[in-house]
């Protein structure tokens, strides 16, 4: 019964250890989550778009 008790402990002591790891990795997740939410609005929301027109233009204006 030794033995079985400590082998439970030991995988208790691994699925302890591996959700401590998941918890690091989301709060890292979250981290850089925040970061790049951060730098979305910091970005310039003003977008100058100029288009020349195209040779298309043209034919659909002749057309009409």
């Amino acid at each position: 019964m030794t033995d079985a008790l400590e082998q439970a402990r030991a995988e208790a002591a691994a699925a302890v250890a591996a959700a401590e790891k998941a918890k690091q990795d989301a709060e890292a997740a979250l981290a850089r989550a925040e970061r790049l939410a951060a730098d979305a609005e910091a970005a310039p929301t003003t977008c100058l778009l100029y288009t020349s027109p195209s040779p298309r233009d043209g034919k659909k204006k002749k057309k009409q």
